[in-house]
């Protein structure tokens, strides 16, 4: 059937729709996990950076 997906781990099928929004859920939470990091990243540098500076 045009549009059904076998899944041969288990034997059944789900519809595309199901993996389209697995896959749509995954990669937005993957995109908000590396803006996390790189603004923690950011954060963690700029702190030492202005640290160093008050030392001084």
């Amino acid at each position: 059937m045009p549009g059904r997906v076998e899944v041969s781990a288990c034997g059944r099928y789900l519809t595309g729709g199901v993996f389209m929004a697995f896959f749509a859920s995954f990669i937005q939470t993957a995109v908000k996990f590396i803006i996390m990091a790189a603004v923690a990243g950011c954060g963690l540098f700029l702190g030492k950076k202005l640290r160093d500076r008050k030392d001084v």
